[in-house]
């Protein structure tokens, strides 16, 4: 069973203090250790979470929980990107808490803050896939996210092999998402799902 997860609260005052009793390196290694006590904690949640719905909901409890190990987990600023629009996708971002902005073209069309929200998951299932917009922290506060990276994604399958069929029938209801969602549009989604997964992917 999980253990419960503590949390300290530190106020601003001392935060000032801190940052002038240490330097920025010190104040690093303080941070990344925080972190990696964090990640040992949520990892029973994260694959909880995992395993609940999204992505990897049809994968083993087995596998969920070796990729869980594999993943990282990152704090970011106000304002800092995570992903870029354009550059190569090489991992799917989970959301712990905090709070993202989608910006495509140079504008914000969504905001995501609900913890366990997958973002950028089609890097993991298209190769040399770019990105078609911009994750953003939110200027209003910090966000914390766990990173999965396409490598550790196949080499845990690679572990797994009997995983590899779900993950191609995973590609395929992707292909038949993306080639049918426009002709379809007008459809009910649960409708669009089913034929999706009736699809056949023919390649010629």
């Amino acid at each position: 069973d999980a253990k419960p997860l503590h949390a300290w609260e530190i106020e601003a005052s001392d935060l000032e203090q801190f940052e002038s009793l240490f330097n920025a390196a010190d104040l690093c290694a303080l941070r990344r250790r925080v972190l990696q006590d964090v990640r040992i904690q949520l990892m029973p949640y994260l694959q909880r979470q995992l395993a609940s719905g999204g992505v990897f909901s049809r994968y083993s409890s087995q596998f969920i929980g070796q990729l869980v190990k594999d993943m990282d987990l990152r704090l970011f600023e106000p304002g800092q990107v995570i992903f870029k629009e354009k550059s190569l996708g090489r991992s799917i971002g989970i959301l712990v808490s905090g709070c993202v902005d989608i910006i495509a073209n140079g504008r914000k069309v969504m905001s995501k803050s609900d913890s366990g929200q997958e973002i950028g998951e089609a890097a993991l299932f298209e190769s040399a896939y770019r990105r078609h917009a911009t994750t953003r922290c939110s200027q209003s506060c910090e966000t914390l996210m766990f990173l999965a990276s396409r490598d550790a994604f196949y080499a845990c399958l690679a572990k797994f092999p009997e995983e590899k069929i779900k993950l191609s029938v995973q590609v395929r209801h992707r292909i038949s998402m993306t080639v049918l969602k426009e002709p379809f549009h007008m459809c009910d989604p649960a409708f669009l799902h089913l034929v999706c997964t009736e699809c056949e992917v023919v390649h010629l």
